[in-house]
């Protein structure tokens, strides 16, 4: 007599659950072992550079000694007004691209809930139309 083939016992949620888990511990692994390694090379480079660079006079030295007589104060203020215009700079681009990205459902829902209601002409990036600034 043949015996008949035994059967697996079928997959619960937690043997799903702890596939999952296995999984993503290796995926954090990867991930983690390329961004310190990348950052690990990138040290290993600057090292050699340095090293071939050192006793020699180069472009790169009179940059340095250009940066060095600047006072640190003014690199200062320099550093956190750039970064602040760049930030404001950027804060309007993405608030422009939202806008433009919901103007279409906004207007079709004040249109739902107010028919009657008057449209205030700005552009679709929210901004003033050109005809209108002072």
């Amino acid at each position: 007599m043949a015996t008949p083939p035994s059967k697996k016992p079928a997959r619960t949620e937690l043997d799903y659950g702890l596939s999952f888990k296995r999984l993503d511990t290796f995926s954090v692994i990867i991930r983690d072992v390329i961004k310190w390694g990348g950052i690990a090379y990138l040290g290993r480079c600057t090292y050699l550079v340095i090293a071939v660079l050192a006793g020699k006079s180069t472009f790169a030295d009179v940059g340095i000694r250009f940066l060095a007589n600047l006072k640190v104060s003014d690199g200062i203020i320099a550093l956190l007004i750039g970064g602040g215009w760049a930030y404001g700079f950027g804060q309007r681009q993405l608030r422009r691209r939202h806008i433009k990205h919901i103007e279409n459902s906004k207007n079709e829902l004040e249109r739902l809930l107010d028919p009657k209601r008057t449209s205030s002409n700005l552009t679709d990036k929210g901004t003033t139309r050109p005809g209108d600034e002072l």
